[in-house]
């Protein structure tokens, strides 16, 4: 038999687990934010209803018509619901960045340090 040159890796001690808490917060703000996105869609769709600030203007009583053996579907809520995503995704890229800036990474004992910057190379030979 050939000697084998296989290490074993040494166990790493855990990384600090999440506390169940904040699972339950997340979901909540997750639920929160699709909630609050939905109701604050509606309203701005209505507000632009009644005085336009909008460069273009919103339907309301319109249907889709999509296929002749579905109902026709309205579309203010269909609308409303596409707002609302485009308003979750702002809010949450909110987010992440608060939290990036309050948790930045801390390197660890074996993470290599940071590059330094050369300055501004001239763009002459």
């Amino acid at each position: 038999m050939s000697h084998s040159t296989y290490k074993f890796r040494e166990d790493k001690p855990r990384k600090r687990q999440l506390n169940g808490v904040w699972w339950g917060i997340g979901l909540i703000l997750l639920a929160a934010m699709a909630v609050g996105g939905y109701w604050l869609a509606g309203y701005l769709i209505d507000l632009n209803a009644q005085t336009p600030f909008l460069p273009f203007r919103l339907p309301q009583n319109a249907t889709l018509f999509v296929v002749a053996w579905l109902p026709r579907l309205p579309v203010k809520p269909l609308l409303q619901v596409a707002t609302a995503l485009v308003l979750d995704i702002l809010l949450f890229s909110a987010l992440v960045v608060l939290y990036s800036i309050v948790n930045p990474i801390r390197p660890g004992e074996k993470d290599a340090p940071q590059p330094r910057g050369r300055g501004r190379r001239s763009m002459v030979r």
